[in-house]
């Protein structure tokens, strides 16, 4: 078995056995920041409809938004095809 490596990236923390991923697809959309919108955390596809449920009962604004894909020409196809299944939660206060 290979070991886990943890890597930390701001507030991230990503687990993994030899893939990453970059700093891009783990920062918060700046375009959304301005518009109030807060990276909570990055979610797999399974269990982001939970994590949306949860955030709305507390009263907050949801979007769930797909990952980037990457522009490394080395990456394989089937690491860009599991990065598909991981969305960046945010979130916002409720508009008064």
């Amino acid at each position: 078995m290979l070991p886990i490596k943890i890597i930390r990236s701001k507030s991230h923390v990503v687990r993994h056995t030899d893939r990453t991923l970059s700093e891009s697809q783990l920062s918060a959309d700046p375009d959304l920041v301005a518009a109030g919108w807060e990276l909570r955390f990055i979610a797999d596809g399974h269990r982001m409809p939970e994590a949306r449920e949860l955030y709305e009962q507390i009263g907050f604004e949801v979007r769930a938004e797909p990952l980037p894909g990457t522009d490394d020409p080395d990456e394989c196809s089937s690491c860009e095809d599991i990065v598909q299944h991981f969305h960046a939660i945010y979130t916002r206060r409720r508009s008064s």
